[in-house]
């Protein structure tokens, strides 16, 4: 089992990741925007990060460069869950070392697909 934090900045959004990733059997950690999402890698120190892309305060271009900038979360594996995923930012995040994209809205399988990917990687 492993701690995932899921980013977005609708509560919807984050309600049916939380569903997904607990109905995975994984605990599940949410947040709301980029700021807040940086507190909870910094006391959590969560196994997977699940980040939306477009948020208000922090976007998730943003966190991801701050996660990589520091030697702690270098390696923290990110997947990307947005429905804007357009080729300059797929680009920007997979220089910034993402393990996965989900373009919303995502079915369940494939989410799971790309959790499940990510955490072997690092296995």
């Amino acid at each position: 089992m492993a701690l995932i934090l899921a980013v977005d900045d609708e509560e919807d959004i984050r309600s049916l990741l939380e569903m997904q990733v607990e109905g995975a059997g994984h605990q599940v950690l949410l947040a709301g925007n980029g700021v807040e999402a940086l507190q909870k890698v910094e006391s959590h120190r969560p196994d997977l990060v699940l980040l939306d892309v477009v948020m208000p305060v922090m976007d998730g271009l943003q966190m991801l460069e701050k996660l990589r900038a520091e030697p702690a979360t270098r390696e923290l594996p990110v997947i990307a869950v947005s429905g804007r995923l357009d080729g300059k930012t797929i680009a920007r995040l997979q220089a910034l070392g993402v393990r996965g994209l989900v373009r919303k809205p995502h079915s369940n399988g494939e989410l799971q697909d790309r959790i499940r990917e990510a955490l072997q990687s690092v296995a």
